[in-house]
């Protein structure tokens, strides 16, 4: 009976936790050129499979996200959420030096938008985010483009 144990507990062995967004854990002024126009909390969760992210503009607008990784995917799944009921749910996909999350936006009037965000390590630890959106499928238009810096002390 022992070797069925084992076995067991080999096949429930969960892989190793994804290390994709260690690069943005943490917290983050962000900025749209020189103005800082939100913060950004990122914290890992559930042993690294999920990560929540907790978003506020400098108006006192919120977002929240969550994170998780599906290991029979290789993927990452992102839902995005805001106090005035707008969600996306969007799937990862790997770049160079990050990661992008695609996929769509739901508005609160019933329309659907495609929708892409990536992120990209820079220099000095800092994180690129780059959010785009398309209504075609094929041209794509910035709606964000904004540097995340460690809040000085």
């Amino acid at each position: 009976m022992i070797i069925p144990v084992l076995l067991l507990s080999v096949i429930l062995q969960a892989p190793a936790a994804p290390t994709d967004l260690d690069f943005w854990v943490g917290s983050w002024d962000v900025y749209e050129g020189a103005t800082k126009v939100g913060t950004d909390r990122v914290e890992k969760v559930e042993k690294g499979y999920g990560i929540v992210e907790k978003w506020t503009d400098v108006e006192g607008g919120t977002g929240m996200s969550l994170f998780y990784y599906m290991p029979a995917k290789n993927k990452w799944k992102q839902v995005w959420i805001t106090e005035v009921g707008q969600y996306k749910e969007k799937y990862s996909e790997p770049v160079v030096n990050g990661i992008r999350f695609a996929g769509t936006v739901f508005l609160k009037d019933g329309r659907e938008v495609r929708d892409r965000t990536t992120l990209t390590m820079l220099p000095e630890g800092q994180v690129h985010q780059v959010i785009e959106f398309t209504k075609d499928g094929k041209k794509w238009q910035t709606s964000f483009d904004a540097i995340y810096k460690r809040p000085s002390s």
